[in-house]
């Protein structure tokens, strides 16, 4: 019964009826790793302490925005927690090479407390001088809410 009782306030929270839909949208720290491994450029982790906000998205339950505008990651919820919707992309240049990433995983798993896991993976594809470089990537993150 307790079960019940979170995932119809989860739901209610959606439309602004609970608290916690509050709890959900506002602005987190994430840290964590990103592992990398694109043939004929090379393979590695690096830290990913990024920030990122959840918000209420417009074709999606919410949408993951991180602050240099270059990723907005739309995210149904789904079993208490929020599913990245598969296929979302992102891209960004760095020292003259084109990444984009692609996701074939990703979930949010937020607590009560205002903490929580971000892990993601899927297809990366670095892009210089014209070549284009598949390979793939996996991120797991914690959370930490910083506020609104």
């Amino acid at each position: 019964m307790k079960h019940w009782m979170a995932v119809v306030c989860f739901w209610l929270a959606l439309t602004g009826c609970c608290p916690l839909g509050e709890r959900i949208q506002g602005l987190y720290s994430v840290e964590g790793r990103t592992h990398y491994s694109i043939p004929g450029v090379g393979s590695g982790s690096f830290p990913v302490p990024h920030t990122f906000r959840i918000a209420e998205g417009t074709t999606s339950d919410f949408v993951l925005t991180d602050e240099e505008g270059r990723c907005f990651l739309p995210a149904r919820l789904e079993d208490e927690a929020l599913s990245l919707v598969r296929g979302a992309s992102c891209g960004w240049n760095e020292n003259g090479v084109h990444f984009l990433l692609t996701l074939t995983h990703g979930r949010v798993e937020l607590s009560e407390e205002g903490g929580g896991r971000f892990d993601m993976a899927g297809s990366v594809t670095a892009t210089a001088r014209g070549v284009m470089s598949p390979g793939s990537f996996l991120q797991n993150a914690t959370l930490t809410r910083l506020g609104d």
